[in-house]
């Protein structure tokens, strides 16, 4: 009987991972069908514990390294097919491709093919009703509506009690065992905790995650090698040593590597082996962080590149009673933690695999890393000349930073 589910696992995943290929394909072909079996009847009782790994075919195989094997091949069905009796959606339909992210380009081809995909539902809809996909083909945003902290209020309208934001899709590359917060706030601090959320905000679910599926999901992400884009990073979540910045090749590369030292333009913020670290220095004095802060911000919801809908919001500190007004198009990781310090603030992301997680920022309003370099132009520009701390770059300065984070 063992046996039996064991290979009903294993082909089922085979089966299953070329049409999750199929489905996740940029190339216009015919329509993937669906699995005649699903998660749960591969796995009906939702455990794997009633395995007898001590059975003689098994034996010189560790137990625990079979029960694990298994997981995450079971998380690896729930990602990409377990809908949660939802709308629809699965991880993957989110998370697609190598970078497990969504992109503006395969947005667009998927719409192509297959309009009515549930990509294209609810909070992926211009609307939120399922109404119009200009917005999700253009920029590959979703949105999603926080309640205002009691602390925070409209401007404008001191009324509204909700805001919706759009934001991007994350990738999952170097993340899923080598972050210690997850979404683009920061706001949850294990994968579990984020899959829950994310099964929430977007499945509309009739049905819970266990606790059993949210620790597969995980498991499947943190050794699935393929969520990293080295086998230096991966030996890394491994318990190997720590990833270390490529020297550079030619003049341009070694002199972008420069500027991630600590104290430096780059390396200020994107220091320490996942390259996603504050450093202590002019800019940390500046601002009030330390080493290895996570959460900063470079003004991308106030410059507003992108041209959303933008609103004054009115923070109060419990504390003190000081009242910050900030106008802005995304008040950022504040909507999470009602600090009003935490206005406009993000994680700050892992610098490795940037050349495969394009676009950027939490808006997805850098489509290339000029673009990125453009933005924080503007930053550094504002730093010199309203705090005091000059950062500024030269155009060679920025082709040499860009030419070292494609090494990366």
């Amino acid at each position: 009987m063992q046996h039996e589910r064991m290979i009903r696992l294993a082909g089922f995943l085979i089966a299953t991972s070329a049409m999750a290929a199929c489905g996740n394909s940029t190339v216009a072909g015919p329509e993937p069908t669906e699995p005649t079996a699903t998660v749960d009847d591969v796995l009906a009782d939702d455990s794997l514990d009633g395995l007898d790994v001590d059975d003689e075919n098994l034996r010189g195989i560790d137990r625990d390294k079979i029960i694990e094997a298994l997981q995450v091949l079971r998380g690896g069905l729930i990602f990409h097919f377990e809908k949660f009796r939802g709308n629809g959606r699965t991880c993957a339909t989110c998370h697609r491709g190598e970078s497990f992210d969504l992109k503006p380009a395969d947005v667009q081809r998927l719409h192509a093919r297959r309009p009515n995909d549930p990509l294209f539902l609810a909070d992926g809809s211009d609307d939120g009703l399922g109404n119009g996909a200009t917005r999700i083909k253009e920029d590959a945003t979703i949105r999603i509506t926080f309640n205002l902290p009691p602390n925070i209020t409209i401007v404008e309208d001191p009324s509204i009690r909700q805001v919706t934001m759009v934001r991007a899709v994350p990738s999952l590359l170097n993340i899923t065992k080598l972050e210690t917060i997850f979404m683009l706030d920061g706001r949850q601090t294990n994968l579990q905790s984020q899959a829950l959320g994310a099964v929430n905000d977007h499945a509309q679910p009739g049905r819970q995650p266990t606790q059993s599926e949210l620790d597969a999901l995980a498991l499947f992400q943190q050794k699935d090698p393929h969520f990293y884009t080295t086998r230096e990073l991966y030996e890394y979540s491994r318990g190997g040593p720590p990833p270390t910045i490529p020297a550079g090749n030619t003049e341009s590369e070694r002199r972008g590597r420069a500027f991630f030292e600590p104290d430096t333009a780059c390396g200020s913020c994107h220091f320490g082996p996942m390259l996603n670290e504050s450093t202590a220095g002019r800019l940390g004095a500046v601002f009030n962080f330390g080493n290895g802060t996570r959460i900063r911000g470079i003004r991308v919801p106030t410059d507003n590149v992108a041209g959303l809908p933008m609103l004054t919001y009115r923070c109060t500190n419990p504390t003190t009673g000081v009242v910050t007004n900030t106008r802005t198009a995304d008040p950022g990781r504040a909507l999470a933690t009602g600090i009003c310090t935490d206005v406009n603030q993000f994680r700050t992301s892992t610098l490795w695999g940037i050349n495969e997680s394009a676009p950027y920022f939490h808006n997805n309003s850098a489509a290339t890393l000029e673009e990125v370099m453009d933005q924080y132009d503007r930053f550094f520009e504002f730093v010199a000349t309203q705090r005091g701390v000059d950062l500024r770059i030269t155009p060679q300065d920025r082709e040499d930073i860009i030419a070292f984070m494609r090494l990366l």
